[in-house]
């Protein structure tokens, strides 16, 4: 196993901080202990959370017998020479000039990998977008199906409504012509039973020789009440079928103002599914864009 290069930072500011984050993720390295003169410095506190040992001591540091490298990140010449002065020739110094240069690289590889992690990310979510794009095209699709079935639905029921309609006419017009030919039975039976009454009032007259003729008279009654009977009965049936048919007719017509509605909400439906249409296209459109610069985020 590799041995770790154990690691002194001098400089706990923007510069220290950085390359302390940089060599923590290294596998051979491990900075042993961060240096300044101020406790809250950013590096301070950054190398307190890591669980690094923080002095504010220069000296106390150089003491230190478990240092491999020292890396001065302060840009301070006086700090470089005490630390020249006291270097043991065992450990070795890299001063803030060298490790300035090592610091641009590490942020310029940070924003490389910045980019290289939003390249993903557009690439991802255009992805997502495209998949969104094609659920939302495969809904409209659905749905303009859905809205064709309903509108040749609605023009057959609409077209059985105007022939249901026609017919119920028709029989209205029938029963009108039949309570027309019940009114004419009602008529002629009142005129038979007053034929009756009078025949029967000359058979009294004649005494025994209109005993025969008053039997026939009475029979003629009998059946004139019995016609009058039956005829007021078929009267109320074709009065309550009449009424019937008119409450058919007028369900007709409501419905047919429903199926009416119905067809301008599906026209309407059909326009919102266009709009859905555009925007899934919409969608597609930015998912492709993202994807082009995605690629060009990569280079």
């Amino acid at each position: 196993m590799a041995k770790v290069t154990r690691i002194a930072l001098v400089g706990a500011g923007k510069g220290g901080t950085m390359l302390l984050r940089a060599l923590r993720n290294l596998a051979t390295a491990e900075v042993a202990v961060m240096c300044d003169t101020s406790w809250d410095a950013p590096g301070m506190v950054v190398a307190r959370e890591f669980g690094v040992a923080t002095l504010t001591s220069l000296d106390a540091m150089l003491d230190r017998d478990d240092i491999d490298v020292i890396i001065e990140a302060t840009g301070v010449e006086k700090v470089r020479g005490l630390i020249r002065a006291r270097l043991r020739p065992d450990v070795g110094f890299i001063d803030s000039r060298v490790s300035r240069l090592f610091m641009d690289l590490t942020e310029a590889m940070d924003e490389l990998q910045a980019k290289e992690a939003a390249a993903a990310a557009i690439t991802e979510e255009s992805r997502h977008l495209a998949e969104m794009a094609q659920k939302v095209n495969g809904t409209v699709q659905r749905f303009a199906s859905s809205f064709a079935q309903i509108a040749t639905k609605s023009k057959q029921i609409v077209q059985q409504q105007h022939a249901l309609s026609d017919a119920a006419g028709a029989v209205f017009r029938a029963l009108k012509e039949s309570r027309q030919i019940v009114g004419f039975i009602q008529a002629l039976a009142q005129e038979t039973r007053i034929l009756g009454l009078n025949a029967s009032i000359e058979a009294a007259r004649a005494g025994e020789k209109g005993l025969g003729f008053a039997v026939v008279a009475s029979e003629v009654r009998g059946l004139a009440a019995n016609s009058a009977a039956n005829a007021d009965k078929v009267s109320h049936a074709l009065r309550d079928i009449e009424q019937a048919v008119t409450k058919v007719i007028s369900g007709i017509e409501e419905a047919s103002v429903t199926i009416a509605s119905q067809e301008e909400v599906t026209t309407s439906a059909a326009s919102w599914n266009d709009d859905l249409r555009i925007a899934a296209e919409d969608l597609a459109r930015v998912s492709s864009n993202l994807t082009v610069i995605g690629a060009a985020q990569k280079r």
